[in-house]
């Protein structure tokens, strides 16, 4: 599945299929019994070690393996998560390099009672939680959807999901604040099936992936679903993305395939219309679908009337002032904004996506596990200027801001984001979409990055050269259908383009 996604598609065709990367392995999962799972995460440690040999290669690791010995966890890290935690971000592993990980969220056992109403078995807090160690703060959560509505399949019955839903198996998270958005994204998961006898679901080859069988020559061909399909597709598109880029940091490919996804039709019927300005509203689409479905289109290429800029860079966060450490700096971004075309979009809205995406160095104690800001290593958090302020009254209010980590409700940006601040304000990775009027976008062509609090502000004894953060900015200008140019006028500036210290 990881080298050629859903085979479905492919043994109908004769096309040839472009693999543009290559697999390897490493056993985690004993011949016999299982593993402590105080020791899971000095396994996953030694199968990377393993993989490492050549350390050069741009590598996606992809676990497609959870446990529920942690569970209930409440988002709250795990040895496991905090291992693979660790691995992200370089401070785990004989070779010290940021790693790029794909975790499954892990599947339900098919015990809810057969009925179409699978969602409130997926929804329960204390059967369904995202098994660990899906909620580590820099990895990928991969939980599982579905497209497959059982056409040509079962003659019988009908399928649980309907089609852009969440699949049937699928986990989901169990909090709403303090920890990250998990699962991050969903992908093709297959569905089950109600026969209207079985008093559980059932599954069918027709509503599952199809792949490569182990036992071949003897059998070529077999079936996979659940969270642990939808985990390997995503390491493929992953690899596929990476192969297009290969210059880009772990942190940025990861904004920028998060960045791509986009809740379906059928996850929007969850909220209604005139909820959607109401930012506890989008709890449900978090904790079941993450940021919704990836598209690999979307992030490797800019169409005509959309654009994506990525900016790469670093800071350090904290300096050390008095018998303490304070707030040290912050990136100030000005953009190469097509002005002109906004400008000339009389009368018509744009949505402006922002991802940002840093890897965390978590604190493993287990005291730090119960407080976010005890956890990570250091927490940043971005700002765009409002369009009748300037760079320097920007930068007055960003600073007050960022003191307590809180929302400046008196700025410009007060309550136009779709996920509003403290939704987006969890976890590594924070992205939030915001639609104005295209002229108003034309003067807010400036954004901040800037520092909140960590373990590294709050413990000197901890070498102040080593705390730099690396961090990606990935911005995203979509004009929808309408007839502009923006790519093109943005790829004239962007030679001349630079980031501002202050």
């Amino acid at each position: 599945m990881a080298l050629y996604g859903d085979l479905r598609s492919h043994l109908q065709s004769t096309s040839a299929i472009h693999v543009p990367h290559r697999l390897e392995s490493a056993k985690v999962i004993p011949d016999a019994g299982q593993n402590p799972h105080h020791l899971l995460g000095d396994r996953t440690q030694k199968a990377i070690n393993a993989v490492e040999v050549e350390p050069d290669r741009l590598r996606t690791f992809a676990l497609a393996t959870t446990t529920d010995d942690d569970t209930p966890h409440s988002g709250a890290p795990t040895s496991w998560s905090t291992e693979l935690d660790q691995l992200s971000v370089g401070r785990s592993g004989i070779v010290k390099q940021q790693r790029l990980i794909v975790v499954s969220a892990g599947n339900l056992s098919p015990q809810h009672d057969g009925t179409n109403d699978y969602l409130s078995k997926c929804d329960d807090d204390d059967e369904a939680e995202i098994e660990s160690p899906a909620q580590a703060w820099n990895t990928i959560a991969v939980g599982a959807m579905t497209e497959m509505n059982g056409v040509g399949g079962p003659t019988h019955g009908s399928t649980l999901a309907a089609q852009g839903d969440l699949a049937p198996m699928s986990r989901t998270a169990s909090w709403t604040k303090t920890w990250p958005i998990k699962p991050d994204i969903v992908l093709e998961g297959g569905n089950w099936f109600n026969d209207g006898y079985s008093t559980t679901p059932n599954q069918h080859s027709d509503l599952m992936l199809v792949t490569t069988s182990r036992n071949y020559p003897a059998r070529s061909f077999t079936h996979i679903a659940d969270t642990s399909a939808a985990t390997a597709l995503a390491a493929r598109e992953i690899a596929t993305l990476r192969s297009s880029y290969p210059n880009l940091w772990p942190e940025t490919i990861r904004a920028l395939y998060v960045g791509s996804a986009r809740w379906t039709n059928q996850m929007w019927s969850y909220i209604d219309p005139a909820d959607r300005k109401k930012k506890g509203a989008y709890d449900v689409m978090f904790s079941r679908y993450g940021y919704g479905q990836p598209n690999l289109e979307r992030a490797l290429r800019s169409a005509r009337s959309a654009v994506t800029l990525i900016a790469e860079d670093r800071i350090r966060p904290y300096e050390n002032k008095g018998s303490g450490r304070k707030l040290n700096e912050m990136r100030l971004f000005e953009l190469p904004w097509p002005t002109d075309v906004l400008r000339g979009m009389v009368g018509q809205s744009v949505t402006l996506r922002i991802a940002l995406s840093t890897f965390i160095e978590p604190n493993p104690s287990e005291v730090a596990r119960g407080r976010k800001n005890r956890y990570a290593s250091h927490g940043l958090r971005f700002s765009l200027k409002g369009a009748d302020e300037d760079v320097e009254a920007f930068t007055r209010r960003v600073g007050r801001t960022a003191v307590d980590d809180l929302q400046d409700d008196n700025g410009p940006d007060s309550g136009e984001w779709d996920f509003g601040y403290n939704r987006r304000s969890v976890g590594s990775m924070h992205i939030d979409t915001l639609t104005i009027a295209a002229s108003d976008l034309a003067q807010r062509g400036v954004i901040a990055v800037y520092p909140v609090g960590g373990w590294w502000k709050e413990n000197r004894n901890v070498n102040p050269e080593r705390c730099v953060a690396r961090f990606s900015l990935v911005v995203e200008i979509d004009a929808d259908e309408a007839d502009v140019h923006l790519y093109a006028e943005v790829q004239a500036k962007v030679p001349v383009a630079a980031a501002v210290q202050v």
